[in-house]
């Protein structure tokens, strides 16, 4: 049998259930906030391992993470440029 994985909503938690393909089961509790950072990461993993798996001679692989604001700053200085990105969430 080929590994699974799934959630489900257990008294407010999240529960990450993974089944192996030898049948054992592993689960991870998560709170509502931990599900939120983890569906955001993993959009920009998945870019990663879609540019990885995608051969061609024709292009490099590329990563992609939506932003809805930037900041452009230099130092006290002047010597440096300071640009910082922030996603959706505010982050």
């Amino acid at each position: 049998m080929p590994e699974t994985i799934q959630m489900e909503e257990r008294d407010g938690r999240y529960v990450l259930i993974r089944e192996s393909e030898d049948g054992k089961i592993a689960e991870f509790s998560l709170s509502p906030d931990s599900v939120l950072k983890l569906a955001r990461s993993s959009l920009a993993l998945t870019d990663q391992i879609l540019a990885q798996r995608t051969p061609s001679a024709n292009f490099s692989p590329a990563v992609v993470t939506p932003v809805a604001q930037i900041s452009l700053n230099k130092d006290v200085h002047g010597s440096e440029v300071h640009l910082e990105f922030f996603d959706p969430n505010g982050m």
